[in-house]
């Protein structure tokens, strides 16, 4: 079925161009589809366009007369003269095109694109832009398309079936149906029909196969991809290892950088390719290769930043607590259990709003429960814990805190009671679900998860047979994203069954806050899906037993049950409400608590003996840094008085004095490989740290977090937090958002807005109109947006790319390294960030070309604080110290667009520097050896940071967990470090 393509696309009636408010009819595609809107970015904006003459795992395939070449680059459909030239643009800029290939008879050119509603689907267009259609459609990921000799059908690999595999189908073009050309276990890629269309060559474990499409029967044709049958269907060809072979023997006699694409024949027998960032031409037998150069336009709209005055960090005055984390109704459904500035609270849902504290102590905590009959509150905690999550209890009546449960070595987290009190149902740093019976404190392993990513918080069905957990049951075994459903799991038989919430492609929104919780009377379940509440009636088995119905228009959060399994807690936008079922009435609760910030009082003088600003190439020398409160008054020579004069007085004339670091890759909340919680914050700060920017997190706990940081009731550095990854309806971590669609990314965005975030990011599976979404609404609030994609991130107005490359859902990446002109065109001029999470040359040329290049850790992937001193001596080696400095300081606070405050050390900026041994410009080296650190204007050194996790008894429990942690790891390496937590 023909559908208009900008509709379909961007789900709009008109466009809105350049910002000036007039209304476009939807353009017809006959003329230049780019001509229209580049992305709604409002003002101020800048616009240009940049010339690309290289690609990077581009594709290109000639017309069947070698006239013209259709080429895919950085996600847009061109067509070139076949002698080459200028490429004109076929593709509108939120279609994201790559696999081209030529119809028989030159009339269409089908390619594989990214569509609005989160998939992949196979498309053709006119060579002149015009009749753009969709030719596959369905909740499915259909890729890699090839023709019939005939041009009556298209063949693609796909999903469709259903069963987890990945298998070859093909379409007819008159008639729209479906047939599966293989079928079986396998993930099959790449398949490319013969001319008599009796046999079918595709990719299968690495290596080609040949599938006689008669008898059904497979043959090997060797190690290899992308492959081809030579015009007569005699010979195939395919790439491996940097070269092409026909038949297995060598074409090119040097390797090259072949990008993932098929030979495509011309009528002379020479074949066309891409590689070592060209459009490249040559013979079977290798005595000739040419080159087709060109020359593509590629029209951006990049936002400009305006610093806002508002910002929170120039507030010293009291604050409105808005991390309020996994709130909790109790069994009375009188009071609400939640977590707070690092401290469990407790608050009568019908009070005057002011919460009683329960604890008061700087060990961290999460997670908060009810016993049965409402006497105590219980929760994860690292106290005396040796770095994981052990389990404490605080008695309501008394204050009494105990323990209730702890292993050597193993977190555990999200614990749930059970109704009786006897057993608690948790999952460990690895993940893996277990039962602890606290009588005879002994756990039992119960169930993996299904990805290796963690579950959510396990709800007990009311006869304690079963737990209902939200996991993600991946959708097929080439890429590791998956619908979040129900799973329910049987304690007993440890089995698990996956239930869907709703029709395909519906999903829980995450596997953190939004449940499922089961309702005492076992009717029920409670969940999140599209960020609204909603209510399922199940079976005693806990399987559905009817559709879902919708409680609330607006985003809602971590739902919890009343004891009259009518009545449900909920968070909406940062309120604590309750919905009465029956009558759909809600009620708000009473909330009034306050923070401020930590910060010194009066008057702190610096004696730097050597400073280095963070700006200037070279050292300054016996300098007085002045600081008032939170906040740099003066640099100045250095004054003999000065001791006598300050509050607080630092004598660092022997030391060099610098910027605080910044981590620019942080995800603050996973809890994968039993990382130390409270014990990473401080190595961060204890190792220079003073600033981490999250790419991606729970919402109302990285605000809890933020805020304990702040407010100095949690010792670590500050927090910049993101809320979580805005994914598409296949997720794959636990705090990645299933956003599926317009609709709900507005959701999202109204949902976040309530808690002034620093950053947003768009993940692997947002689809373009989502992306969009996020880059307009990082832009209006002036905050940094991210995602894993320079294209088709850079055309919709993101900021900039978390990794250099990373996770792609095409399986390859248009920005795997800067080694060809168009990544590092749009890196430097295109006016696009770039966060480095390893220290390598690829970096150098983004630095060298002026473009904005920051370090971060993707933390927990790399130890908290001394993984950045280990990326920057990398990167050193071939940057030189002092551009590699700022990547660290100034580069992240720029990029965070927060470097009019923080980064260097200036007259009006924020106090956060630290103090170390050495010149950091000679050797960065020198950087590890710190002294003091100055966070917000306190003054610390590393000793004082760590003396918490330094006693004799905290290094005795630590060396116990590790052993432990350790042992599991042999045991079992994929528990230790999943596999799918690659290219995160």
């Amino acid at each position: 079925m023909a559908i208009s393509a900008f509709f379909l696309l961007t789900g709009a009636k008109g466009l809105d161009q350049g910002g000036t408010g007039a209304t476009l009819a939807a353009p017809s595609l006959t003329g230049s589809p780019a001509a229209g809107r580049i992305n709604g970015l409002l003002d101020p904006v800048r616009e240009f366009t940049l010339t690309l003459t290289e690609g990077t795992n581009m594709a290109a395939a000639p017309s069947p007369d070698a006239t013209r070449i259709a080429l895919a680059l950085q996600g847009a459909l061109y067509v070139v003269p076949f002698s080459g030239g200028e490429a004109r643009r076929i593709s509108t800029w939120s279609m994201e095109v790559t696999h081209p290939v030529w119809s028989p008879d030159g009339s269409r050119i089908a390619f594989q694109n990214y569509d609005t509603e989160g998939n992949y689907h196979i498309w053709t267009i006119a060579p002149d832009g015009s009749n753009a259609t969709r030719v596959t459609s369905g909740p499915f990921d259909d890729r890699e398309p090839s023709w019939s000799a005939d041009g009556s059908r298209l063949v693609f690999s796909s999903d469709r079936g259903g069963d987890m595999q990945y298998k070859i189908w093909s379409i007819g073009i008159a008639d729209g149906q479906y047939q599966q050309l293989t079928t079986g276990a396998g993930a099959e890629s790449h398949p490319a029909l013969s001319p008599d269309g009796t046999k079918l060559l595709l990719v299968e474990n690495g290596g080609v196969v040949l599938v006689d499409l008669v008898t059904g029967a497979r043959t090997s044709r060797g190690a290899g991809s992308a492959p081809a049958w030579t015009p007569d269907g005699g010979d195939v060809i395919s790439q491996g290892g940097g070269y092409w072979s026909v038949n297995g023997m060598p074409v090119n006699a040097a390797s090259e950088d072949l990008f993932p694409f098929p030979a495509r024949f011309l009528p002379d027998g020479r074949f066309l390719y891409t590689g070592d960032g060209k459009i490249r031409i040559r013979t079977t037998t290798g005595e000739s290769v040419s080159d087709v150069p060109f020359s593509a336009h590629v029209a951006l709209r990049r936002p400009v930043f305006t610093p806002k005055a508002q910002h929170r960090l120039d507030d010293l005055d009291w604050r409105t607590v808005k991390g309020i984390s996994a709130p909790i109704l109790s069994p009375n459904g009188e009071k609400v259990a939640f977590v707070a500035l690092n401290d469990i609270w407790v608050l009568s849902i019908n009070g005057d709003g002011q919460p009683v504290r329960l604890t008061d102590t700087r060990d961290y905590k999460a997670s908060p429960g009810w016993s049965p009959d409402g006497s105590f509150v219980y929760f994860s905690t690292d106290r005396e814990s040796g770095g994981v999550l052990a389990v404490d209890k605080v008695e309501l009546s008394s204050r009494k805190r105990s323990r209730l449960a702890i292993l050597t070595g193993i977190s555990m987290a999200y614990p749930s009671l059970s109704p009786s009190g006897r057993q608690l149902a948790y999952w460990t740093g690895g993940g893996r679900v277990e039962i602890h019976d606290l009588a005879a404190r002994t756990s039992t392993v119960i169930v993996n998860p299904s990805l290796g990513t963690g579950v959510s918080r396990p709800s007990w069905s009311p006869d304690e047979r079963l737990l209902a957990v939200c996991d993600a049951e991946r959708v097929n075994n080439r890429f590791r994203e998956g619908y979040n459903k129900l799973r329910i799991i049987d304690i007993n038989n440890k089995t698990a069954v996956f239930h869907a919430v709703g029709p395909t492609p519906a999903s829980i929104s995450e596997r953190n806050e939004a449940g499922p919780v089961w309702s005492p009377d076992g009717r029920k379940m409670a969940f999140i899906m599209d960020s609204l509440l909603y209510v399922m009636p199940v079976n005693p088995d806990g399987s559905p037993n009817g559709p879902a119905a919708q409680l609330t228009p607006y985003a809602a959060d971590m739902p919890s049950w009343g004891p009259d399994s009518n009545t449900l807690l909920f968070m909406a936008s940062g309120h604590l409400r309750t919905i009465n079922l029956s009558s759909r009435a809600t009620h708000d609760i009473a909330l009034d608590m306050r923070y401020r910030q930590a910060t010194p009082a009066g008057i702190t003088i610096i004696h730097a003996g050597s400073l280095w600003d963070g700006v200037t190439a070279t050292l300054q020398y016996n300098k007085d840094i002045i600081i008032d409160k939170n906040r740099i008054v003066a640099i100045e020579p250095h004054g003999t008085r000065a001791a006598d004069t300050a509050n607080k007085y630092i004598d660092a004339s022997g030391l060099t004095v610098m910027p605080g670091l910044w981590d620019s890759h942080v995800h603050p909340l996973d809890v994968f490989n039993n990382q130390a919680y409270g014990l990473a914050w401080a190595e961060m700060l204890a190792w220079g740290v003073t600033s981490t920017l999250s790419m991606g997190g729970d919402l109302y706990q990285s605000v809890e977090v933020r805020e304990a940081l702040d407010a100095g009731v949690l010792v670590g550095p500050r927090a910049f937090i993101a809320p979580p990854l805005y994914d598409g309806s296949r997720v794959f971590y636990p705090s990645a958002r299933a956003v599926r669609n317009e609709q709900v990314a507005e959701l999202e965005m109204g949902r976040m807005k309530p808690f002034d975030v620093d950053l947003l990011k768009a993940y692997v599976r947002a689809p373009i109109p989502v992306m969009e979404i996020v880059a307009r609404t990082a832009h209006e609030l002036g905050l940094p947006s991210f995602s894993h994609f320079l294209s088709p991130g850079i055309q919709t107005g993101l900021l900039g790319t978390s990794h250099l490359s990373a996770t792609e859902r095409l399986g390859y990446s248009w920005s795997i390294s800067t080694r060809y002109q168009d990544v590092r065109e749009l890196r430097t001029h295109g006016l696009f960030n770039m966060v480095a999470t390893t220290g390598s040359s690829q970096n150098d040329p983004v630095v060298r070309g002026g473009g904005l290049v920051t370090m971060g850790t993707d933390f927990p992937l790399a130890p908290a604080g001394s993984g950045l001193h280990t990326i920057l001596r990398e990167e050193a080696t071939t940057l030189g110290a002092f551009e590699v400095l700022k990547t660290v300081t100034i580069n992240g606070a720029l990029n965070a667009r927060v470097g009019h405050e923080l980064g260097s050390i200036e007259p009006g900026k924020l106090a956060d520097l630290i103090a170390i041994r050495g010149n950091p410009l000679e050797n960065v080296a020198n950087v590890g050896n710190i002294v003091y650190v100055v966070k917000n204007g306190l003054a610390t050194t590393p000793e004082e940071i760590r003396a918490r996790f330094t006693t004799t008894r905290a290094l005795t429990q630590r060396a116990k967990a590790l052993d432990a942690f350790a042992k599991a790891c042999r045991k079992d390496p994929e528990w230790c470090h999943p596999p799918s937590m690659a290219g995160h």
